[in-house]
């Protein structure tokens, strides 16, 4: 099956929000099991993510906000710029 340029698109930004997601998980010393716990997923599920093979969605960037007490749209900035995500948290 072909995909058209959006689903492309699509695909590209899950993986770099997945690798982007690995890092903040790295940087904050979880595993991938206290993540999906964080997240109420299974690890399979937070390496699924990683891998950008699932799309991260309002839910999971509620509950890692929630977690690092801070706003979704700060975790969803520290994902997106991957240098965000590499520098230590205030």
């Amino acid at each position: 099956m072909r995909k058209n340029k959006q689903s492309i698109a699509d695909d590209i930004e899950n993986i770099k929000l997945g690798k982007s997601l690995k890092k903040l998980r790295k940087r904050e010393k979880w595993t991938q099991a206290e993540l999906g716990e964080i997240l109420g997923l299974h690890q399979s599920a937070v390496s699924r993510l990683e891998l950008g093979l699932q799309a991260l969605n309002l839910t999971h960037l509620s509950a890692i906000a929630r977690f690092l007490k801070c706003h979704p749209m700060e975790v969803m900035e520290r994902l997106s710029d991957p240098s965000a995500a590499d520098s230590p948290k205030s």
